[in-house]
């Protein structure tokens, strides 16, 4: 058994990931009767902000999105001073579930670029939305790890839209040069072949809607 206050440190962590990939629906955590956190309905970024808490403030905060073949991607990202030692405030979610990848945390890195200094990593959450068919949710028990049917176009979309958060913040991103275009046939995802995907992102592309 766990002890309570690990039991309820977890319940929170939950609680909050649910929480920031919907901030249309209100959300009350409660212990022991007592309501220790309560969250109104709000925008997106709002939610965010809320969640990060102090130093994240809305001004601190950028929001871009972008609709692509079968998928779409919104990234919320912190000025890149705010960043951090570790990776642990780069968060994604695909479909509204809290998930780890590594391929897309690093496409996050990418699309922050040299504006991050080395050794820290920048404070993003990634929302991301896919077609059916697009993700398999159910090759880990937690589903917190997901496989995708092609991982290449959706790191790239990833890339992009971090890209206009930096450059939001009146930066200019080294990792501009890239062209998006139509993707035709991206390599298939697997755990194994993270490298061969990032050595593949240049020769796949994909078309932006809107």
């Amino acid at each position: 058994m766990r002890r309570a206050s690990s039991e309820l440190v977890m319940c929170r962590r939950v609680f909050l990931e649910k929480a920031m990939a919907h901030p249309a629906i209100s959300f009350r955590f409660i212990v022991d009767g007592t309501i220790r956190l309560s969250l109104l309905t709000t925008s997106l970024i709002e939610r965010v902000s809320l969640i990060l808490g102090r130093g994240f403030e809305i001004e601190n905060l950028k929001e871009e999105k972008r609709n692509f073949t079968d998928f779409s991607v919104t990234v919320i990202g912190s000025r890149p001073e705010l960043s951090r030692r570790d990776k642990s405030k780069i968060m994604l979610f695909v479909n509204k579930r809290r998930i780890f990848e590594y391929g897309l945390i690093q496409a996050v890195e990418y699309g922050y670029g040299a504006f991050v200094p080395g050794g820290k990593y920048p404070v993003a959450c990634a929302f991301i939305n896919v077609t059916d068919g697009m993700v398999d949710f159910n090759v880990h028990p937690t589903k917190k790890e997901v496989r995708f049917k092609f991982l290449s176009p959706i790191h790239q979309g990833v890339v992009r839209v971090t890209e206009q958060v930096a450059n939001s913040f009146g930066l200019l991103s080294p990792v501009t040069d890239n062209k998006i275009e139509n993707y035709g046939n991206p390599l298939p995802f697997t755990f194994e072949r993270i490298d061969k995907e990032i050595k593949f992102l240049k020769s796949n592309t994909f078309t932006e809607i809107g």
